[in-house]
């Protein structure tokens, strides 16, 4: 996420209610030390943390902080003794060592003269070892330490971590509100630009936001219309595994590839029409919809599922050979007479 977004100590505009509620309990003590928020990617769960604990080290009353204290003034620089953040370092785990030093600061008093606020994101990153040394201090908090814990999959978390925090739930905003937004810090970007990116996140204005800053819209789209041409018989899998993996990372194609796949379906189920979004997603989901059945697009989502958690395993497969396997099944499924039975 942007540095700028990030670095802003007031919440993004769906979040400002969530965060006046926890600033109130803490002002009637009434806000656990150790606090789990969940919720979607892309929804700025990481800026709520930070801005949240802005608010909590600010001198000044108030749920937002006043960001012209002396608290404040260190928060922005990066240089607050009583603030850690912590995160995967040089793997994707975060390790046991970075716990243990963080206990360690947890036990010593604020430098600050006020309280001492962690941050830890994602939270589902902790090995075993390191969560087993949290849930020790988490167990018996000092009383100016809060903890507050950021994961997009809560149920990853150990059991007994989950029992010991305030749950709190950060939910996508809604669509109009996510696109007031997106149009606010990309001014630039058209209406449907916008509604695209939004639609190809699922509606996490965040991720939409970086889908369009660092152009991966388009690679996007680039995807989607390579997929059109396979199930049109146009070009053959082997190719198309190849030009995908040559425009995007390998595991992008396969939650794009799910996303697809899932809007088709719901639009089965729901029996939605289209609109807003760009000339070449709606036309790839036309296609989808007219060329598979809704059990169809059961089975092939799947089958996407499993190549992704084989892609993201241990196994260590060939990255080619398994988006080829994929491929193959979903022209193959394209060539066959379409059975409406499930959706008449």
């Amino acid at each position: 996420m942007s540095d700028v977004l990030l670095n802003q100590a007031t919440p993004l505009p769906w979040q400002q209610l969530i965060q006046e509620k926890l600033v109130r309990l803490k002002t009637d003590t009434g806000l656990a030390h150790s606090l789990l928020m969940g919720g979607p990617a892309g929804i700025g769960k990481a800026h709520l943390a930070k801005s949240l604990a802005f608010a909590l080290l600010c001198r000044q009353e108030g749920a937002v902080a006043c960001g012209q204290c002396s608290s404040c003034r260190l928060v922005m620089a990066g240089s607050h003794s009583d603030l850690r953040w912590i995160q995967p370092e040089d793997s994707l785990q975060i390790k046991i060592d970075q716990i243990r030093q963080l206990v360690g600061w947890a036990n010593q008093t604020a430098r600050q003269g006020g309280i001492k606020v962690a941050v830890i994101e994602p939270a589902e990153r902790m090995n075993l070892n390191a969560a087993n040394a949290l849930l020790k201090i988490l167990e018996e908090p000092a009383a100016d330490t809060f903890f507050i814990l950021v994961s997009a999959i809560p149920a990853g978390l150990l059991a007994t971590i989950r029992s010991r925090c305030q749950q709190v739930s950060v939910l996508r905003p809604g669509r109009d509100q996510a696109l007031a937004w997106l149009k606010q810090v990309l001014p630039v970007s058209g209406v449907t630009e916008l509604q695209t990116a939004l639609h190809l996140a699922a509606g996490s204005p965040l991720s939409a936001f970086e889908l369009l800053r660092d152009g991966r819209s388009q690679g996007q789209t680039e995807l989607l219309a390579l997929m059109t041409q396979l199930v049109n018989n146009k070009i053959n899998p082997v190719l198309a595994a190849k030009q995908a993996l040559d425009k995007k990372h390998p595991q992008d194609i396969y939650d794009l590839l799910y996303w697809l796949l899932s809007e088709c379906l719901r639009r089965y189920i729901y029996e939605l029409s289209g609109g807003g979004l760009s000339p070449v997603l709606e036309e790839t989901i036309v296609v989808f919809s007219a060329i598979f059945s809704a059990e169809q697009l059961l089975l092939i989502i799947e089958q996407v599922v499993l190549a992704r958690r084989l892609l993201i395993g241990t196994g260590n497969p060939n990255q080619e050979q398994l988006l080829e396997s994929l491929l193959i099944q979903i022209f193959e499924a394209s060539q066959r007479p379409i059975n409406k039975a499930l959706v008449e």
